[in-house]
């Protein structure tokens, strides 16, 4: 391999790191500089409305990713270290293999990995305000039963609850305090937060504001029914995870199998893509392998 590329290969990687520190480090000491309640505050992407581009849908979705992974990164910090990622595995590979396809198939699986522990992230935050939110409830109909309003009770819930559901609550009740109504900063809380639970609480309460009731008693039911629907999802996972596990092994097995024998024995994958006829199996494997993962992902969505 000649020097040059490699130098390449070495400053960018060196220079996204770079970049990655600097944007962590702002990100870090503005948050340490303490909390402060303005008036004002940046548009994020729960303000904007749906693009109708596709790499606009793209953006879009990645800085929810971000937002809704709780990880404290913007947006910029997040896409210098999926860079970053990438240029590291793929550089590596690239100067160990001397391989520039190899190179790039390896880059895009080093992009490819920051995502999806972001997606871990959101995932395992969501559910942990899923498990959180009958107790928050339970909290809400408790200080209603005492006398309390609506409002103080949302203020109640923000001072007892415990992250990720804290700092949620503890927003609504700054808007709230701001003289925004109920329904607005519920509908706010239901964007934020894309669970079937947070979404039926945010709806019972804005339907409350309109025709009014026995606000205590329909919040101990449904922290009973968001109890009771969590029960019967896990009873669910758990009868269905030998099957999911199961479908997620044979989907992966020919992605897997493809990289492996073109990282171990390259000249055989050649073989296959310089011929016309390994072009058109190939083509049809892939989206063959396309259906089959959208299918199994499909059945595999059953949400309680």
């Amino acid at each position: 391999m000649q020097l040059a590329a490699v130098t390449i290969v070495v400053f960018l990687a060196l220079m996204s790191v770079g970049m990655t520190v600097v944007f962590a480090l702002r990100g870090r000491l503005a948050t340490a500089g303490g909390e402060r309640v303005s008036l004002r505050r940046s548009r994020t992407v729960y303000d904007q409305t749906a693009p109708a581009s596709v790499s606009g849908r793209l953006d879009q979705s990645f800085d929810r990713l971000v937002l809704e992974s709780g990880s404290g990164l913007t947006s910029t910090t997040a896409m210098l270290i999926v860079l970053t990622t990438g240029l590291l595995v793929g550089g590596l590979l690239f100067v160990v293999r001397d391989d520039a396809v190899i190179g790039a198939l390896a880059g895009l699986i080093g992009m490819l990995l920051p995502i999806g522990v972001l997606g871990i992230q959101r995932s395992r935050r969501l559910r942990q305000m899923e498990e959180q939110l009958p107790d928050a409830i339970d909290t809400m109909a408790r200080a209603v039963h005492a006398g309390e309003t609506l409002e103080e009770s949302i203020s109640l819930v923000a001072a007892e609850s415990v992250e990720p559901l804290k700092s949620e609550f503890v927003w609504c009740c700054r808007q709230l305090e701001l003289g925004l109504p109920v329904s607005s900063v519920m509908r706010g809380l239901s964007r934020r937060c894309r669970s079937l639970g947070i979404r039926t609480l945010a709806s019972t309460l804005a339907v409350h504001r309109q025709t009014g009731g026995n606000l205590a008693m329909t919040l101990e039911r449904l922290a009973e029914v968001v109890r009771s629907r969590m029960a019967f999802g896990r009873q669910l996972r758990a009868s269905t995870g030998a099957g999911k596990l199961s479908a997620q092994l044979i989907a992966a097995a020919a992605p897997l199998v493809f990289i492996v024998l073109f990282l171990v024995h390259p000249d055989h994958i050649r073989m296959l893509l310089d011929s016309s006829a390994g072009r058109i199996m190939l083509t049809i494997s892939i989206l063959l392998e396309i259906i089959g993962i959208a299918w199994l992902w499909r059945l595999m969505q059953v949400e309680v």
